[in-house]
């Protein structure tokens, strides 16, 4: 009975580090945007645009450890922990659509974002 329980627990914490990370996505507009300062502007979009270089470098990391998976699966029968999600592409996405965003605001206010 014991061994059982120990294996049923087993299976479900393998289960449960399935597949990739929730998704975290910036919201586009924000209740602050109308405050934001040209200085604020331009240095929201040069995290964003860390950010996005940061999730390229996580999905190719992912895309990697699923290659590795994959050659190791028919010897240890994992595939359940292949990362199939989309959550970096959604984040770029949003980063993407927060920079338009940003670049609307910093064009309304006069900024010079060119950096």
């Amino acid at each position: 009975m014991q061994i059982q329980v120990f294996c049923a627990a087993l299976v479900v914490a393998l289960l449960a580090g399935c597949g990739g990370r929730p998704t975290a996505p910036v919201q586009t507009e924000r209740a602050t945007d109308a405050e934001l300062t040209c200085a604020h502007i331009l240095a929201e979009g040069e995290v964003n645009l860390a950010r996005i270089e940061g999730l390229v470098g996580e999905g190719e990391l992912a895309t990697g450890q699923n290659v590795a998976f994959l050659l190791m699966a028919p010897i240890v029968a994992l595939p359940m922990f292949l990362d199939l999600g989309t959550a970096e592409q959604d984040e770029i996405k949003a980063l993407e659509a927060r920079n338009v965003r940003l670049a609307e605001l910093g064009e309304q206010k006069g900024c010079d974002l060119s950096g």
